[in-house]
């Protein structure tokens, strides 16, 4: 709806905040195939790596072209901040120098990494192939209800055992998306220490 008028630019201000999994990639592809510009802001990295041209920083009351990716971005929000004030850097304590890391050992230390989040990402996997799964048997519980011939018939217990299964569904949905954004939130957050770590 938003572009049948042909725009030449969106605004989106964290357009996957109340959708499922299958929407989510849906609005991805609708952003893809869009000819005009759109902006994104949004705390979805998913949605963000599949649809971002250009990333921009807004910091401090400017905003500035940032010519890292997300994982670039991830490392610059886990430093700590230099504060250019006197009075709060004599307060700050002392980070001893670490010497740079080799090439060789800091990937090994990123493998040892992503092997310690291995088990998270596949609980965010599976909890993810549970979304698709009651989203799929919440939309045909929900085509049913609305098939004709369903009220044609004038069966009113097949219509109320209808009614309560796709209000169960919709609920253990709608549990599962919970369940699933908190192990997200939980990967990316790991994630960030990890980046952060190395």
């Amino acid at each position: 709806m938003m572009s049948s008028d042909e725009p030449h630019i969106l605004l989106l201000d964290e357009p996957t905040n109340h959708l499922d999994v299958v929407a989510r990639e849906a609005l991805v592809q609708a952003i893809n195939a869009f000819e005009g510009a759109v902006v994104i802001v949004s705390h979805d990295p998913h949605v963000i790596e599949l649809t971002a041209d250009r990333l921009w920083l807004v910091d401090q009351g400017t905003v500035t072209p940032y010519d890292g990716d997300l994982d670039d971005y991830r490392k610059l929000l886990t430093k700590p901040a230099k504060n250019k004030d006197k009075s709060t850097k004599a307060a700050e304590p002392v980070v001893p120098i670490v010497p740079d890391i080799p090439k060789k050992e800091r990937r090994r230390l990123a493998a040892e990494k992503r092997n310690e989040l291995a088990p998270l990402r596949k609980r965010v996997r599976r909890a993810e192939d549970k979304v698709i799964k009651l989203t799929t048997e919440t939309e045909r519980l929900q085509a049913a209800l609305a098939a004709p011939e369903l009220y044609e018939k004038g069966d009113t217990e097949a219509v109320k055992s209808l009614q309560v299964e796709s209000g169960y569904a919709a609920k253990t949905l709608s549990d599962a998306e919970e369940a699933w954004l908190e192990l997200q939130e939980e990967l990316e957050t790991a994630e960030a220490e990890a980046a952060a770590a190395i």
